[in-house]
């Protein structure tokens, strides 16, 4: 009754539900949009800088330059130039701090007489990647915060009267305007990613993602649509959820593609229509026919392909997937012991239910039972839609080889 109640609703709202749920999309594409220029120009700005700083102040006026801002151009210089070797979208620091700690941990715990021995060298190298994580994490406000105070000071430039570096304060006002307009954009940057949060809470509202996942599925993505854009803005014309759950059964990742399984799942409940999407993709298919036969698959991530499998059931071609029937047909088999055992559990006494409970057998867990008791629907009804297609013909002849 819940589930049919569900349906109705959503059959209710299907007038602007579609309307709203693309406007929301589109609102979301737009913000990611709009995060992938501001990156853009910070990035643009940052290599405009590191250009001035090296070619202009320090190859042309390096004698002139006195030694606070010698040293103020060459740590601004340094922190742009690191920061360019990480790709901003890939996150490549990031990542490297987050694996490294771990490992660093592990050592301390595990290895600990190894450091007393070595603490000055272990001390020198925590320092090392201290400073790093916080020139990674806080390089652009420490370029911004160096960049002002130079450029409110202003003792740099022609002090003594040189023709000759006549030019180096504009050249110098030039640098610092240029940190401190990247550092303007990079603020602003950050405030998107803080303000972001309404755009995905009512995009997974629309689509009534649950709260387990729907919220980082969203959040990914955004992520994917902004690195998209960040390398080809074009890419992301016409883009949605719809595609990008469906690209993600391209990937190796069994989270990734769990994350599309859930997705396109409840894009069906909502009679979207995904079957242009990846019928074409033969290796797509595929990929879904062997899940079901893999005995090592995640549970979940088997009702979700049958689910889906049994709404592109009467598309598929049969003809380009040999052995697709006893994939299927495995469903109904691997379930029989999970029936089995609940039957001979209905047919005990309750005394001799207490008995092996009490031997210290675990008693059946109901929800693992409705699972696989969806399975066998699920299975019942992709072999129903493929029967009553013009398929027929080929279903009876392999099950007959397959007997």
């Amino acid at each position: 009754m819940a589930g049919r109640a569900r349906a109705t609703g959503i059959r209710g709202n299907s007038g602007d539900g579609p309307k709203k749920r693309q406007r929301e999309e589109m609102s979301l594409n737009r913000y990611a949009a709009m995060q992938a220029y501001l990156l853009m120009g910070v990035t643009g700005l940052g290599y405009l800088a590191l250009l001035w700083s090296t070619v202009v102040l320090l190859g042309g006026f390096v004698t002139a330059l006195g030694k606070k801002d010698f040293w103020c151009l060459t740590a601004i210089s340094m922190i742009q130039a690191a920061r360019f070797f990480n790709d901003w979208e890939e996150k490549v620091m990031l990542n490297f701090f987050m694996q490294v700690m771990p490992i660093i941990e592990e050592i301390m715990v595990n290895v600990i007489p190894w450091i007393i021995v070595l603490f000055p060298l272990v001390y020198l190298l925590m320092l090392m990647l201290l400073a790093m994580e916080i020139i990674y994490l806080f390089g652009s406000f420490i370029c911004v915060g160096v960049s002002l105070w130079r450029i409110i000071q202003r003792d740099y430039g022609n002090m003594d009267g040189d023709s000759t570096n006549a030019n180096l304060m504009p050249a110098m006002d030039i640098f610092y305007s240029l940190v401190l307009c990247q550092g303007a954009l990079f603020t602003l940057w950050l405030t998107s990613n803080i303000v972001v949060s309404p755009f995905i809470t009512s995009l997974q509202g629309v689509w009534e993602f649950p709260e387990k996942w729907g919220r980082r599925s969203v959040l990914n993505y955004l992520f994917d649509t902004r690195s998209k854009c960040w390398r080809d803005p074009k890419s992301i014309k016409d883009r949605g959820l719809l595609k990008y759950a469906v690209d993600l059964l391209d990937s190796e990742s069994s989270q990734d593609y769990l994350s599309g399984t859930r997705m396109l799942d409840v894009f069906i409940k909502h009679e979207e229509d995904v079957r242009p999407l990846i019928l074409p993709s033969s290796q797509k298919v595929q990929k879904m026919i062997d899940i079901l036969r893999w005995r090592s698959s995640d549970r979940e991530m088997q009702e979700l392909v049958a689910r889906i499998l049994a709404h592109l059931a009467c598309d598929i071609d049969l003809t380009q997937f040999p052995g697709a029937i006893r994939c299927i047909s495995s469903l109904l088999g691997t379930t029989l012991p999970y029936w089995n055992n609940q039957q001979a559990s209905s047919n005990e006494s309750p005394k001799g239910k207490m008995e092996q409970q009490g031997a210290g057998e675990s008693p059946i867990d109901n929800s693992e039972v409705d699972r696989w008791n969806e399975l066998i629907l699920q299975g019942l009804a992709i072999l129903e839609r493929l029967a009553s297609d013009c398929h027929a013909p080929i279903w009876i002849e392999e099950t007959r080889v397959a007997r």
